[in-house]
């Protein structure tokens, strides 16, 4: 493995996990700024890690221009990086929006990085390189987790372990590229069966669940006729923008609350999303260019405030965090973001890997519209996993040159 790479790898473990094991010996807890005015120490170890990571970058800005920066398939990624660290101009917590930013873009390129190498082999896609790869993301995941429940709580293994969505779709989508692999690709792997007993026995993230057979249906549909697939593609993206922008479907909230056990009542409100998602554009009203760049815990500070939620949270939404960062200069990029993965896929792999490619991108639309994306020192959301793991990156541009 090359030495750059490897850096990379370790300082991928040491920026998830550092800060949490900071807190740990030196104790403290998981709020910030947001909350108690001031820097807790797990942000102080955030800071830290990340400082790291721009020191490597930066004294190797000439291999990643190589690797990454050069490789016109991860233009998307690029766009909406500089969008976000752009949005600090008009940030009213210009400190929090340019950290925020530059972690989610060097977390994004140490990751990249590391794709490539583990999934290349000869200027080939490796399947099993990728599993590699997801072993590492899986094992920062797991790792995290349990850290955070030593130091900020209890440590308790049972369903609410799994009850973080980031987390858990971490595994739904680790688990459907196994999936895919197993029982499409004919590529035996055992890691597929550890993903499905942890979704089906320890996971109770409901968007994860929905997430994963919706995409298993279009992998199925995908190995026959393509426009049964396309025809399922657009029904579902009907579907859900009626469901989540004109109003409630009752026979699907009855269905969600049967198989999520939870009550009827907390289906219909999203668990409290809508409130959020109200109160978030409430205060975003009248502004021009957007918040700034992961700033939407501190607009719902008002709310809090005056007791109209109960606690201070993300946005849950990675639409809505965009148009918090940029209005709607974030949101078309985010949109031009799958749109240009989608379109793509059949051009950068083979059909049968190319469907695999394009359950995936529909992986990160569905399960966006209800989680967080921006991270937040978290390799585990969905958006960031999509970002380093599922887009086509130098394999196809080799081959091309």
């Amino acid at each position: 493995m090359n030495k750059n790479v490897k850096i990379s790898l370790i300082l991928l473990y040491f920026i998830f996990l550092f800060p949490l094991i900071l807190t740990l010996f030196l104790g403290g807890g998981s709020t910030s700024r947001i909350i108690s005015g001031s820097l807790s120490i797990r942000n102080y170890g955030e800071i830290i890690g990340i400082a790291f990571g721009i020191f490597f970058v930066f004294t190797n800005i000439k291999f990643f221009y190589k690797h990454c920066l050069n490789n016109k398939y991860l233009k998307p990624f690029f766009y909406l990086s500089f969008i976000y660290i752009g949005s600090t101009i008009w940030s009213d917590f210009r400190l929090l929006t340019f950290f925020r930013a530059t972690e989610f873009f060097i977390i994004g390129v140490l990751s990249l990085l590391i794709y490539n190498e583990f999934t290349t082999v000869d200027n080939q896609f490796s399947h099993k390189g990728l599993r590699r790869y997801l072993y590492h993301i899986v094992s920062i995941g797991i790792v995290n987790g349990l850290i955070k429940k030593i130091a900020f709580d209890e440590l308790v293994i049972k369903q609410n372990f799994l009850a973080d969505n980031a987390l858990a779709l971490l595994f739904a989508g680790s688990f459907l590229i196994c999936f895919y692999q197993n029982y499409f690709l004919k590529e035996k792997n055992k890691f597929v069966f550890f993903l499905f007993i942890v979704i089906v026995f320890i996971c109770s993230s409901l968007t994860a669940l929905v997430t994963i057979v919706i995409c298993i249906f279009y992998l199925y549909l995908s190995r026959s006729d393509d426009n049964k697939k396309y025809l399922f593609l657009i029904s579902m993206s009907i579907t859900i923008s009626i469901y989540f922008f004109i109003g409630d479907i009752k026979f699907i909230n009855e269905l969600l609350s049967y198989v999520s056990f939870r009550d009827i009542e907390r289906i219909e409100h999203l668990t409290g999303r809508e409130n959020i998602w109200f109160l978030t554009l409430y205060e975003l009203d009248g502004r021009i260019l957007g918040s700034g760049f992961a700033t939407d815990m501190q607009i719902l500070m008002i709310g809090f405030k005056n007791n109209q939620i109960d606690a201070v949270s993300s946005a849950h939404n990675v639409f809505l965090e965009s148009y918090i960062a940029a209005k709607y200069l974030g949101v078309f990029f985010v949109l031009y973001s799958f749109y240009f993965w989608f379109k793509k896929a059949k051009f950068c792999f083979p059909k049968n890997h190319a469907n695999l490619v394009e359950a995936l991108v529909f992986f990160a639309l569905i399960s966006g519209i209800t989680t967080s994306g921006y991270g937040g020192s978290l390799v585990s959301h969905p958006y960031i996993l999509f970002w380093v793991t599922f887009t086509p990156t130098m394999v196809t541009y080799n081959n091309e040159k």
